[in-house]
């Protein structure tokens, strides 16, 4: 049995806000040009680059997400290619010592910033400012609810004294922890939403808040064709306040037992208005009767 062949890719961002897959640029002594990739016949250089390992597993097209170090990605296409050798050969090899983690090279789906980023273009596209900010909070708080439990020392730059926002991530991926950034939409887990729910109620937000962002996030996961993760016992809840407009009657019954501290009014002309209001309220039928009708 053939192992699977493994592909290096760059993946850039064009002017036009477009992120296609390119071929990496090598140097002469088989390195890699880091940010360089083939784009129109021709070797260009690119400010944001990410790398990414494509390879198939059970008919299924993967794409692993490296990061921006070139020589890295050198690395880890060669640590992969040996352990997708191995399994064609049945060997069973130990933990991956880089994550710690057996087989982490087989992590499958679709890269979860990547689907951040072509959803918010969507909602941007489509909807309203109020949607599109919505679900720009909610994918930001669940990012930061996944690097909520990381151990190294985040290695984010200064915004001037601002909290990082959503675009800051996407462009800045090396800001998440590794877990993170490799994360796929499919591995997400019960356990991580339940994580999310309980972030956003750490925080501080509303019973009410916390229930919508709920909601958001599954709404995402279901444009991508997946399943609600939270359901039942598990969604949070929240007691909805009942509003009652008043009727025409509870309004004159409130002003007609209204008291007046002072009033720029006499006594008789407030009288006069409250008749008023009772006329109009028992009997409209009267005074549309009582216009003149004009000639026709």
């Amino acid at each position: 049995m053939s192992a699977p062949k493994v592909r290096l890719y760059i993946r850039v961002v064009l002017p036009d806000g477009t992120r296609p897959y390119l071929d990496p640029v090598y140097a002469g002594n088989q390195t890699l040009k880091k940010g360089w990739a083939i784009y129109g016949d021709q070797p260009q250089r690119f400010d944001e680059a990410t790398y990414y390992l494509r390879y198939a597993k059970n008919g299924k097209r993967v794409y692993k997400r490296l990061g921006s170090d070139a020589q890295q990605a050198l690395v880890a296409k060669k640590r992969l290619e040996f352990r997708l050798r191995a399994a064609a050969d049945g060997i069973e090899l130990p933990p991956d010592e880089s994550t710690g983690e057996r087989d982490s090279s087989f992590t499958t789906g679709r890269p979860l910033l990547d689907c951040i980023t072509s959803y918010v273009k969507e909602i941007a596209a489509h909807k309203s400012k109020k949607t599109l900010a919505a679900y720009t909070e909610t994918l930001l708080s669940f990012l930061q609810a996944l690097d909520s439990n990381r151990k190294d020392i985040p290695t984010r730059r200064p915004l001037h004294g601002e909290e990082p926002k959503l675009k800051d991530y996407l462009d800045h991926p090396d800001w998440l922890s590794g877990p993170v950034r490799s994360k796929t939409i499919e591995g997400i887990s019960r356990e991580e939403m339940l994580q999310y729910k309980a972030f956003l109620e750490k925080r501080g937000n509303s019973p009410r808040t916390v229930a919508n962002r709920v909601d958001f996030f599954q709404i995402f996961l279901h444009h991508f064709g997946l399943p609600s993760l939270l359901k039942g016992k598990d969604k949070p809840k929240y007691t909805e306040k009942k509003v009652r407009a008043f009727n025409g009657f509870e309004l004159g019954q409130m002003i007609g037992h209204a008291t007046v501290v002072s009033s720029p009014y006499s006594s008789e002309t407030l009288r006069q208005h409250r008749l008023k209001l009772h006329k109009m309220r028992i009997a409209p039928e009267s005074r549309l009767q009582s216009r003149p009708v004009g000639i026709h």
